[in-house]
């Protein structure tokens, strides 16, 4: 028989109640997390590829720049700052980087 109280908490039932408990704190925490989520899904979507990755640079030297990039997302008119549908964070329009797609003649974004 055991030797134990029945009040006694052995170590693997602490964790597993612990484990339960911070389920049930999250699991309220991801349904609302997923109708945030759903609610920026609306907008452009940013890369999240870091810039390294890609090598990524803020000056084009090769006579191709971000902004005639079909990936490119533009920011505030007049502004040279935009957003990438492939590589994370802010994007110089100027920029280049190997995700780099030429937006084909006759597009909408060419007119």
């Amino acid at each position: 028989m055991n030797d134990r109280d029945s009040t006694d908490l052995t170590r693997r039932d602490a964790l597993r109640r612990g484990a339960l408990a911070a389920g049930a704190v999250a699991l309220p925490a991801l349904a609302l997390g997923g109708t945030a989520a759903h609610a920026t899904t609306a907008g452009p979507a940013y890369g999240t590829v870091p810039k390294s990755a890609l090598h990524y640079v803020a000056l084009s030297t090769n006579g191709s720049a971000c902004e005639d990039c079909i990936q490119f997302i533009p920011g505030a008119k007049g502004s040279h700052i935009g957003h990438c549908k492939v590589v994370a964070g802010l994007i110089a329009n100027k920029g280049w980087c190997q995700a780099f797609v030429h937006v084909p003649k006759g597009t909408p974004d060419t007119m």
